[in-house]
């Protein structure tokens, strides 16, 4: 495993989201069920895009649950999907960086994009 992991992890420890090196691909993302091996495509942070698992209580994490940041929902309308039936515009915060994009809240994968309005 990357030694960025091992310092998401001791962050996670501490209780606190860790400043993630940038650009982050998580690794080893795989699950066996039933003998079958399936592999996510585990988070990725980069200064423009953002690819991670919103969890309870407003933490974002990455795919083996470490905190890398916060979200929050801004909007959220009714949609037609076997996905869900809420699709949630949020708002989430990697190293102070506002990323914004569509998901479907806890437990599902999320996709944004780096915001153009930054806090100052």
């Amino acid at each position: 495993m990357s030694d960025n992991y091992f310092e998401l992890a001791k962050a996670l420890v501490r209780g606190q989201a860790a400043q993630v090196k940038v650009p982050y691909v998580e690794r080893d993302c795989t699950v066996e069920f039933e003998g079958r091996k399936f592999e996510s495509g585990g988070a990725v942070v980069t200064p423009d895009i953002l690819i991670a698992y919103p969890q309870e209580n407003g933490q974002l994490g990455d795919w083996h649950g470490t905190v890398i940041g916060t979200w929050k929902v801004l909007s959220s309308w009714k949609v037609n999907s076997w996905i869900g039936s809420r699709m949630h515009s949020i708002e989430c915060r990697v190293n102070g960086i506002r990323y914004v994009g569509r998901g479907f809240g806890v437990g599902m994968s999320l996709r944004a994009k780096r915001s153009p309005i930054q806090d100052k």
